[in-house]
C-alpha cells in the first residue's frame, strides 16, 4: 500500500532564510545579551561557533558571529536555528538622559535559518530497554498509515 503523500523529515521554518538589517546608533553588547536571554528563556541550547573581530584601517570594526541553536519540542519534533551576525561599527559616546554612554554606530545584519526536524527514531523501539515501552511500534503499511495521519492531521500546524 502506497500513500500519495510523504511528510519530509526536515521542514523549513524560515524558508530561504530571513534577514534583518539596520544602521544607526545602537548598543551591540546589549543586543547580544538580549539575544542570549531570549534563547535561554525559550529553552534553546545555543553555542557560538564563530566570533571574529577585524579592526579596519578606517576606524571601523567588522564583527562576525555565528550561533547554532536547537530545542527539543517533543520526542517527535526538534527545532534547529542558525544565526549569522555581521556588523561594521565604530564606538561613539552618546548622551542618554544626561549620562554619557559608549555605544556603537554603524550597520548590522542578522540572518536566520530554521528547520523543524521529525525524529523518526521516536517511533522505532529499542529492544531490551525501558524506552521500548514508551515508544510507538510502527511496522508495516498500517504503521506508516498511522504515522502519516499523525503528521497530516494531529501535528500538521
Amino acid at each position: 500500500m502506497k500513500l500519495g503523500f510523504v511528510v519530509p523529515e526536515k521542514i523549513p521554518l524560515i524558508p530561504g532564510g530571513y534577514k534583518i538589517k539596520s544602521s544607526g546608533v545602537f548598543d551591540l553588547e546589549e543586543l547580544y545579551t538580549e539575544m542570549i536571554r531570549w534563547f535561554d528563556f525559550n529553552g534553546y541550547k545555543w553555542k557560538e561557533t564563530k566570533y571574529r573581530v577585524v579592526e579596519m584601517p578606517n576606524g571601523l570594526s567588522q564583527i562576525e558571529i555565528k550561533w547554532e541553536c536547537d530545542k527539543a519540542g517533543t520526542d517527535y519534533l526538534s527545532y534547529y536555528f542558525s544565526m549569522h551576525w555581521q556588523a561594521f561599527i565604530s564606538e561613539v559616546e552618546v548622551n542618554v538622559d544626561g549620562i554619557k554612554k559608549k555605544m556603537n554606530k554603524g550597520s548590522i545584519e542578522l540572518r536566520f535559518e530554521g528547520i523543524m526536524k521529525r525524529n523518526v527514531g521516536a517511533f522505532s523501539p529499542i529492544e531490551g530497554s525501558d524506552e521500548e515501552k514508551k515508544r510507538m511500534l510502527l511496522k508495516g503499511s498500517f504503521g506508516k498509515f498511522i504515522m502519516t495521519i499523525y503528521d497530516r492531521v494531529i501535528v500538521k500546524d
